[in-house]
């Protein structure tokens, strides 16, 4: 009987987390929904600190395109976190005069409250590199 039980929340365990995972693409469609910064420095600079930053940490990268301006990058399970997919968009405005650099964050699995936020971390490094 136990193991019936057993088996049964394993497989209802199995199902929840398959329903409920998150792939880089959908970081990507999370477009305009992330944390933003704007910083006056140009586009092609920002570009490179973005990767230099991101090479300092847990994140790999997936995909970058430059002239899209997306970097995808995700960060596989740990101890404490099923693992995150992020998005980051690097956009030039006011004419190449300041760049907007927004950054989408989901965890693989929407209810690992124990994922980081790798908005604030990565953010925190831009802040100290580009302002």
């Amino acid at each position: 009987m136990a193991t019936k039980s057993l088996a049964a929340l394993f497989i209802i365990f199995a199902f929840l987390f398959q329903s409920a995972c998150t792939t880089v693409s959908d970081a990507k469609a999370g477009r305009g929904t992330g944390e933003v910064r704007v910083y006056p420095r140009a586009k092609d600079l920002v570009w490179d600190v973005v990767l230099d930053v991101l090479s300092t940490t847990d994140l790999k990268i997936v995909s970058k395109d430059k002239d899209e301006g997306v970097i995808l990058a995700k960060r596989g399970m740990t101890g404490f976190s099923f693992g995150e997919k992020v998005a980051i968009f690097v956009e030039e405005i006011n004419d190449g005069a300041a760049t907007r650099v927004e950054l989408v964050n989901k965890r693989t699995v929407s209810s690992n409250t124990d994922a980081a936020d790798w908005s604030t971390l990565l953010f925190n490094r831009l802040d100290k590199v580009l302002m």
